[in-house]
C-alpha cells in the first residue's frame, strides 16, 4: 500500500490524506499549485496514473499511454507537462520478440493540454528507465538509465555523456536522484589572498 500525510505546523499532527491499498508512490512533485504524484505500481494498470492534489480535493490526470511499467517522475517545463519511466512496447508481437521487452524501455511523454493526453517524445534503444526530470538553464534534463543525461530545450534532445578525465572506464550517472542547482562557475587565476 501507500500513503501521503499531510503535516500540521500548528498542531504538530499528521493527517493521512491519501490511502491507496495496492500501490507503489515513488516521487512527489509540486507544480504551481498542485502536488502531482506518479503510481510507480506495475500492475492492474495503476502505473499510467497521476494523481493530483490541490490541498483540497485529489484528482488524476489522463491516462498515461498503456503497457506503462513505472513512471519515476513528472515535471513542468515552459507551458508543457512531462512524465518519464519505463514503458514496454505494446502487442503480443513485440513481446515475443524482443528479450528485453519484459524490462521496458525509458520514455518521456509531454502533454500540452495539462495531463489530459499524453505524446511519446523519447524512447530509448536499450531497455531501462528514464529517472528524475529537472529544469536547468532553459532546458529539460532526466537521468536516462543511469548512463547519461539528456536535455530537452522543447525541440529536440542531446545526450550529455559524464566526462572526467584521467578515468580507465566511462563515469555512469547510477540511479540517484538528479539534481542541479547554482550557475557557472568563475575561476580566478593567481595568488589566492593571504
Amino acid at each position: 500500500g501507500a500513503q501521503v500525510l499531510e503535516f500540521h505546523p500548528g498542531t504538530g499532527a499528521w493527517e493521512v490524506v491519501l490511502d491507496q491499498e495496492a500501490s507503489m508512490l515513488f516521487h512527489a512533485r509540486a507544480v504551481g499549485e498542485r502536488l502531482l504524484l506518479p503510481e510507480y505500481f506495475p500492475f492492474d494498470d495503476r502505473s499510467r496514473r497521476i494523481h493530483s492534489f490541490d490541498g483540497e480535493e485529489w484528482s488524476e490526470l489522463g491516462l498515461l499511454p498503456a503497457q506503462a511499467w513505472h513512471v519515476m517522475d513528472v515535471a513542468r517545463f515552459r507551458d508543457r507537462l512531462y512524465a518519464s519511466g519505463s514503458w514496454r512496447d505494446e502487442g503480443e508481437e513485440a513481446r515475443g520478440s524482443d528479450p528485453d521487452w519484459w524490462a521496458g524501455y525509458g520514455h518521456v511523454f509531454e502533454s500540452d493540454d495539462d495531463g489530459r493526453t499524453w505524446r511519446d517524445i523519447r524512447r530509448t534503444e536499450e531497455r531501462g528507465r528514464v529517472l528524475d526530470l529537472v529544469e536547468f538553464r532553459g532546458r529539460l534534463w532526466a537521468n536516462e538509465r543511469g548512463m547519461h543525461a539528456i536535455a530537452w530545450d522543447g525541440t529536440h534532445w542531446e545526450e550529455v555523456p559524464v566526462r572526467l578525465t584521467g578515468l580507465k572506464s566511462p563515469v555512469k550517472l547510477g540511479n540517484a536522484h538528479l539534481a542541479a542547482f547554482g550557475g557557472p562557475r568563475t575561476v580566478k587565476l593567481g595568488n589566492p589572498p593571504a
